[in-house]
């Protein structure tokens, strides 16, 4: 009975610490202005709440279907010949519509790009959507760790919380364009008054 009630308060105390550490992450990414802030915030967060020794997020471009880094984080820098900033469109078939939490084998991740440092390539990601676009939270699992389904629903957790932040930055930046347009033709209107 006490080695059961320690386990039980053992997992309480994890879950207590994961709901405390996304809660956080939710207040900081919210105060972000514009989608390269967003993901500047995100990617630390989550690499550090997972262990892991590398993160980035990752959004479909509109016009090619290709999927663009939009930040990444790692603990030890990576060379810049060795790092990827877009996968093209036709690489990601098998994961392309997915929306739950999965993991990529070295072997798949090995087709895209090395595997980073302190890793044997395999990652965690979590999917999401925001306008249309697919986008994920890619996290690497760190040599000889194994992520279990905690590690995959806080991935989770984060990645719907980066969703409605990419979303309310988006429409931050186009509320931000659309009012320096209308000041813009104001004053073009002013100008062509005078």
């Amino acid at each position: 009975v006490a080695l059961e009630n320690a386990r039980l308060y053992e997992a309480q105390r994890r879950e207590a610490e994961s709901a405390t550490a996304l809660l956080e992450f939710t207040r900081d990414v919210s105060q972000a202005h514009g989608i390269a802030e967003v993901a500047e915030r995100v990617v630390p967060a989550s690499a550090q709440m997972l262990s892991s020794p590398t993160a980035s997020v990752w959004l479909q471009d509109a016009a090619t279907g290709d999927l663009t880094k939009l930040a990444g984080h790692a603990e030890t820098p990576i060379e810049t010949d060795t790092q990827r900033t877009s996968i093209p469109a036709s690489l990601l078939g098998p994961w392309l519509g997915r929306t739950e939490p999965y993991y990529i084998e070295a072997a798949d991740y090995a087709a895209i790009a090395p595997p980073p440092e302190n890793t044997d390539g395999r990652f965690a990601i979590a999917p999401f959507v925001v306008d249309g676009r697919w986008g994920v939270i890619a996290a690497a699992i760190p040599a000889a760790r194994t992520f279990a389904d905690r590690e995959l629903e806080l991935l989770d957790g984060l990645a719907q919380q980066t969703k409605l932040a990419l979303r309310s930055a988006a429409s931050y930046e186009t509320l931000e364009r659309t009012f320096l347009s209308t000041v813009e033709a104001l004053a073009n209107a002013l100008e062509a008054n005078d």
